[in-house]
């Protein structure tokens, strides 16, 4: 007796929850999600793809059978303040397909990930790069030479010091 590939494979969760802080360099490991299949050797051979979902630039998903890993993909910085969260709609399926049994098919499952992006506390931003100041020699003590200001670039909007 042998197995033949009549299973498809299912993910044991219908949604992951899984969280990235916005400060997380390009190639982070965000998380994994875990598809089965009843089938065995090559036939339980599966791949997993991102194939829909606001994060499919921004992430990307590796392995294949037992898991897949999601990882940072976007060459832009995450920004918690400008997007908190993305939703991945991933595919499991398999890659060893018996013609003659395609008519029992679909040989695939998807999940959903919701990622959030996890807020950082980031330094305030002056409104420019660099002040210059002329001082008056006979200025006296006390005199205010110049104001200056900053913005806390963070959602919480935390007072600068």
């Amino acid at each position: 007796l042998g197995d033949i590939n009549d299973n498809p494979p299912m993910f044991d969760q219908r949604l992951y929850q899984m969280s990235i802080p916005e400060s997380a360099p390009v190639g982070s490991v965000v998380g994994r999600i875990w598809a089965k299949d009843r089938d065995i050797g090559v036939n339980a051979e599966m791949r997993y793809s991102i194939i829909d979902g606001d994060g499919r630039d921004t992430f990307d998903i590796t392995g294949k059978n037992d898991f897949g890993t999601i990882l940072l993909a976007q060459k832009n910085p995450l920004n918690f303040e400008s997007k908190p969260s993305y939703t991945l709609k991933v595919e499991g399926a398999n890659i060893n397909l018996d013609p003659t049994l395609r008519h029992r098919g679909p040989f695939k499952d998807v999940t959903i990930v919701h990622v959030s992006v996890e807020d950082v506390d980031e330094p305030p931003l002056f409104d420019l790069e660099a002040y210059i100041i002329e001082l008056p020699e006979d200025a006296e003590i006390g005199t205010v030479l110049k104001t200056v200001s900053a913005r806390d670039p963070d959602a919480a909007n935390n007072t600068v010091r």
